[in-house]
């Protein structure tokens, strides 16, 4: 198959394919070479070439274990539509799409899940379906887990009366948010108030038409939810040994009241609620890095021993996700962008 086509336009479409995302790449790797200059490089470097390999493959294991679960999850739903694949199906399409959300803003290459499942055997709709609803409790807990860590870190260095309303304020958002997001995954009458919104909005329709067709296999879903909030339980708690094991492989010890586990586990989703702001960079790559920075900093962590953390949990995550890189370059992303939902 050829590279390029040989008429001028066609060709042009070729070569600018991935242009967006190279820019995107280039981008993401100023922003990070950026950092480690300015939090001396080679400190950052001698951190992470002086880090404890034996932590290093207690992270690996942990983060494997832990897309295991994600892909069990989807395939327990997937079951409950009457459309059963094989594990190995499911894995690489779930790697395919973690890889593609490494480099794309918002994560929003995870969709691409869906697609590598559909070439597996299931529709679309069901993918989605599948990755969706879930992710959406996943994402909520990162709010509210985050949001409540924020609103800690905003206590120590605020006092008094104005800490105890910020906290207030930051709670009942946070609440407002979780009531909000549940009401548009599963309540057809409250989606549809929105439709005009939607219609506004760049990709709104798309967005539209991906809860209406989710909501049609909510009540799998609903049917599911305590297996769903068991696995996101296993899966969190597996996120934060995997950072709490890459902070001790390069001499990282946080004081923190509730414990080191607790630590991770609420600064995983605060950070990763970074990588989800349309920055125009992979997967938010450098705005995250300057927050993990920032807050271990608070914590009394120096610069260049919490940038080298940044670093190796990004670069853990874009290794392990490259497993689904066969699958990724099977999928047709024009017909994906051109793609009904059923």
């Amino acid at each position: 198959m050829p590279l390029a086509k040989y008429d001028s336009t066609g060709y042009q479409v070729d070569c600018l394919k991935y242009a967006k995302e190279a820019v995107q790449i280039v981008l993401s790797a100023i922003a990070l070479a950026a950092i480690a200059y300015f939090v001396d490089i080679g400190k950052v470097a001698a951190a992470i070439k002086d880090s404890n390999p034996l932590y290093l493959l207690a992270a690996i294991v942990c983060y494997c274990v832990m897309n295991a679960a994600m892909s069990y999850r989807i395939g327990m739903l997937l079951s409950d539509m009457k459309t059963k694949l094989e594990f190995r199906d499911i894995l690489s399409s779930h790697f395919a799409g973690m890889l593609a959300s490494d480099f794309t803003p918002a994560r929003s290459g995870y969709f691409a899940t869906a697609f590598a499942l559909a070439a597996h055997g299931a529709t679309v709709a069901q993918g989605i379906a599948a990755i969706l609803a879930p992710q959406i409790f996943d994402f909520l807990l990162k709010i509210v887990a985050g949001g409540a860590f924020f609103a800690y870190i905003a206590g120590r260095e605020v006092s008094g009366q104005s800490s105890m309303i910020a906290s207030a304020l930051a709670l009942g958002a946070l609440v407002f948010m979780l009531v909000f997001a549940v009401l548009l995954v599963f309540s057809n009458g409250f989606l549809r108030i929105f439709k005009p919104l939607f219609g506004i909005v760049p990709f709104g329709g798309k967005v539209f038409a991906m809860l209406g067709s989710m909501q049609e296999h909510s009540a799998h879903v609903k049917k599911r939810w305590l297996e769903i909030l068991a696995l996101l339980a296993i899966t969190w708690a597996l996120k934060g040994l995997e950072w709490m094991f890459l902070a001790r492989a390069v001499g990282i010890n946080v004081n923190f009241e509730y414990g080191e586990l607790a630590f991770f586990m609420l600064l995983q989703p605060l950070v990763t609620i970074l990588q989800f702001v349309p920055f125009p960079t992979a997967a938010g790559s450098g705005l995250s890095e300057a927050g993990t920075i920032g807050i271990l900093y608070v914590f009394g962590v120096s610069a260049p021993i919490a940038a080298a953390f940044a670093i190796l949990t990004r670069g853990i995550m874009i290794l392990i996700d490259s497993v689904g890189i066969s699958e990724l370059a099977r999928l047709d992303f024009k017909a994906i962008t051109s793609a009904k939902l059923h």
